[in-house]
């Protein structure tokens, strides 16, 4: 009878060998979804900034602009374009305001001795009835074409800051008050005819010379000068009143 032996078996137990370990993995792995799943909210994305004037641009009538027209008819924009246009428009009166003094300046610069003097027969300011003959006739007299250019680039040259401030330095240069208060625009009342008078042409073409006023009609310029022999004889008591050499007056 042969003997049964039995040898004693150990069974090691390893963690996570049990039934336990294995209810204890689907519990780790759902553990594991559940962290991937929490993600951060993605940020929204906004829509870029063409995008957004493309957006709000469509929602905002744009009525026509009026006043400033094309060939094909008027050009439609927004209240806010139309805003823009006009400030444009504002820059570029100041721009044409700026290259017509620039201009003003440069032409004082670039006038030389020998034009500011001119020889002329009698001395300005005219004094007398009688230098203003003699000055009347030199100017009709063609030999004196030369000379007279200069002269007309001479009085341009005296400036203002406007055609009329300019007429008005010019004839104080050319006449005295006690001369201006014997002239006037049609001669009535026994003065001079300035209307009938060389000098007028000569004035016409002095003023128009300087940049700030060269756009100046005729009917611009007479105007002013108008008004400058009108008060000749108010100067000329405001200038005895002060003592001073020549009042120009405010208007």
């Amino acid at each position: 009878m042969t003997a049964e032996c039995y040898f004693p078996v150990q069974i090691s137990h390893f963690w996570g060998d049990s039934d336990d370990g294995e209810d204890e993995r689907p519990r780790k792995k759902s553990r594991s979804q559940s962290k991937t799943s929490i993600q951060p909210p993605s940020p929204a994305v906004e829509p870029l900034p063409c995008q957004q004037q493309t957006l709000s641009a469509s929602q905002v009538h744009t009525p026509a602009w009026r006043g400033r027209r094309l060939d094909s008819g008027t050009l439609p924009c927004s209240a806010t374009e139309a805003q823009i246009l006009d400030l444009l428009e504002h820059l570029k009166k100041q721009m044409e305001q700026l290259e017509a003094k620039v201009n003003y300046l440069t032409s004082k610069l670039d006038a030389t001795p020998q034009e500011m003097e001119v020889q002329i027969p009698v001395q300005l300011p005219l004094a007398s009835v009688e230098e203003v003959n003699t000055f009347e006739n030199w100017l009709k007299d063609a030999a004196h074409s030369q000379l007279k250019q200069k002269l007309i680039s001479s009085l341009a040259a005296i400036g203002g800051h406007d055609a009329k401030r300019i007429t008005w330095n010019i004839l104080a240069h050319i006449f005295h008050d006690d001369v201006g208060k014997l002239i006037n625009w049609k001669g009535v009342n026994g003065k001079k005819s300035f209307n009938q008078m060389s000098s007028k042409t000569l004035l016409l073409h002095s003023v128009r010379k300087n940049p700030i006023a060269f756009a100046s009609t005729d009917h611009d310029i007479c105007k002013h000068a108008i008004r400058w022999f009108n008060l000749a004889a108010d100067r000329d008591c405001s200038r005895r009143r002060s003592g001073t050499q020549e009042v120009q007056p405010a208007d």
